[in-house]
């Protein structure tokens, strides 16, 4: 809060550690942790500041997680925020560099996060919902709109 009270600026990886178990599917279509993740829309809120959704095509393919143990590294490191879980890259090489894919970094419009009260005053969780509504319609559009130029033209997103 207080960088974005300076009028500095912050970028967030939204589905963080349980994000990573999710990814791209064989057939091309990806899923994104964020159903659960309302939190961004709080703190943008109660800064009244914009968030501009970002979507990176390829990113889900440079590196492969695995979890030996049937789910159980999956659960123990979405319980502890940490990855605990190996993954592999080129070569499948263990915790190596990434696979060598192109990236497609793409943009939406900004989404106002102005409010009637006053900065500082506590969110509502009517108010959280909405806006997390109106981020993941958001982060559909920008999908939606670039995949075929990063050549999936028939993938979906799915919000899990």
């Amino acid at each position: 809060m207080d960088c974005l009270a300076a009028g500095d600026h912050a970028g967030l990886v939204l589905d963080g550690i349980p994000g990573m178990f999710h990814g791209t599917n064989a057939s091309g279509d990806e899923e994104l942790w964020l159903l659960q993740r309302k939190a961004i829309c709080a703190i943008a809120l109660q800064a009244q500041c914009p968030i501009i959704p970002a979507y990176c095509f390829g990113v889900n393919d440079l590196w492969r997680v695995v979890d030996p143990l049937c789910g159980l590294l999956r659960a123990i490191s979405t319980r502890l925020d940490v990855s605990l879980t190996p993954f592999f890259g080129r070569f499948w090489l263990p915790f190596g560099p990434p696979a060598r894919r192109p990236l497609l970094m793409c943009f939406g419009d900004p989404i106002q996060c102005s409010r009637s009260r006053p900065a500082g005053e506590a969110v509502t969780s009517a108010e959280v919902d909405a806006k997390h509504h109106e981020l993941l319609e958001a982060y559909r559009k920008v999908f939606d709109t670039h995949k075929a130029a990063y050549g999936r033209p028939e993938a979906r997103l799915t919000f899990v």
